[in-house]
């Protein structure tokens, strides 16, 4: 047993996403998988399968002995670049109300246990976290095809995206017939996942845009029917351009409704980044949804090289607002929109940003801050002139496509680079990806 390794997630709660493939969260790099490697999805074999799959019970196994698992990576690198990272959030909202001397002792109890069941849990999740479609109005320059239906129209854009190794079955391989996907599937969905919800005390809903998917309401209506609304606890991941009122009378009924809203930066760096979303109508919802008075609503940024220099103007709006702007999702992939696509000037100004605002920011901003400070202070990577090369051809690509424009939108930005000795080439598409840079 670690602190280091130890997460509570793989005891309480799976992710499944829109394909119907399941990992042990959002963050994990692997997807659940047989002996063979083939992913198990909710098109080929059943919920409880999954849950207490070889794949699942190796990982409670290696935690339990203290010894790190590979689905992990981006939390242990989370932790090692800016000191936190989901794993460590989960386990503090697991460890809510136990004193910090008592945790170890926590975890011993939660892992004698599991030793004594042979790591095989004999009840269901407590939590589950659902991608139920890849339905989205947006096409984020960060997403791919699988989670954006737009993206997935888009000629330009997908041909960026990899391809997703868990991909629905087709129809006459599935092992139900009632749907034209998992989420789409009574068997699946009311058969299978909420078939028993006694032991689930909250959900956590991603996309596409959820409040776009049309599973969600009957749903929520469910849970009230069965009259386990007001115990329960839901968390929204949206792009808050949605607001449908009979949808937000149900959460009315909730224990604790937390929206998560995705914005990454002010006026044109958001509206550049997740098109064509528009921030103005984007910030009307978020103080719209906050002055309801029954949800938490955060701003959920995605840091990444195009809001790296804007990120305190974020801050310092929502400070303004009194609003909570969580600030552990560093973009690790894809790489080349990374902060480390950056040169080492363009982080340095960023980070002396980020240092400024630390000396006036609420204290509910100060750890989240200077871990990002602190994620932009490492070394140039090795093979940042790819990476550079790459981050303009597809920055153009897609600006070509959607008569947009990197020096319009994010001016110092391209500025910055300038001023690093790299030029930026506005006719410059589709070259090889191991091509360098143009110095200026």
């Amino acid at each position: 047993m670690s602190d280091d390794t130890f997460c509570i997630f793989p005891w309480i709660q799976l992710n499944f996403s829109t394909d119907g493939s399941a990992q042990l969260c959002c963050r994990a790099t692997k997807l659940i998988a047989d002996a063979k490697g083939q992913p198990l999805t909710l098109d080929r074999v059943p919920f409880t399968e999954i849950w207490n799959s070889e794949h699942v019970v190796k990982a409670r196994k290696a935690m339990a002995e203290g010894r790190r698992v590979v689905d992990c990576a981006p939390c242990y690198l989370h932790e090692r670049t800016q000191g936190t990272s989901l794993r460590t959030e989960v386990n503090d909202a697991w460890f809510a109300g136990v004193p910090v001397k008592d945790r170890p002792a926590a975890i011993r109890a939660r892992i004698a246990q599991s030793l004594a069941d042979g790591h095989v849990m004999k009840t269901s999740p407590t939590k589950l976290h659902l991608w139920f479609g890849s339905t989205c109005n947006l096409q984020c320059r960060m997403c791919s095809a699988a989670f954006s239906t737009r993206i997935a129209a888009d000629t330009v854009h997908r041909s960026w995206t990899p391809g997703n190794p868990g991909a629905a079955l087709p129809p006459e391989q599935r092992r139900f017939h009632d749907g034209r996907t998992w989420a789409e599937s009574p068997t699946v969905v009311f058969g299978e996942l909420f078939h028993d919800t006694s032991h689930l005390t909250s959900l956590s809903f991603a996309g596409g845009e959820p409040f776009l998917q049309t599973q969600i309401e009957p749903l929520l209506q469910l849970f009230i029917d069965r009259r386990q609304a007001s115990g329960m606890d839901l968390y929204f991941s949206t792009n808050g351009t949605v607001y449908r009122e009979s949808l937000f009378e149900k959460l009315k009924q909730f224990a604790k409704v937390t929206l998560a809203v995705s914005l990454d930066g002010v006026g044109a760096v958001n509206d550049y980044i997740r098109f064509p979303s528009r921030f103005d109508a984007v910030w009307a919802n978020v103080l719209r949804f906050r002055d309801m008075g029954f949800a938490l609503v955060q701003v959920d940024p995605t840091f990444q090289a195009y809001n790296a220099l804007g990120i305190t103007d974020l801050l310092r709006l929502c400070d303004r607002e009194g609003l909570e702007c969580i600030l552990s999702n560093v973009l690790l992939g894809p790489e080349h929109l990374s902060i480390n696509v950056l040169p080492a000037s363009c982080r340095r100004i960023a980070r002396e940003r980020l240092e400024s605002y630390l000396k006036t920011c609420p204290e509910r901003h100060r750890s989240g801050a200077a871990h990002l400070a602190q994620s932009l202070s490492g070394r140039d990577p090795g093979d940042q002139a790819r990476l550079l090369s790459t981050f303009m051809t597809f920055t153009n690509d897609l600006d070509a496509s959607r008569k947009q424009s990197l020096a319009a939108s994010i001016p110092e930005l391209v500025e910055a680079l300038a001023a690093a000795g790299f030029r930026w080439n506005d006719s410059r598409r589709f070259v090889p990806l191991a091509a360098a840079p143009t110095p200026a």
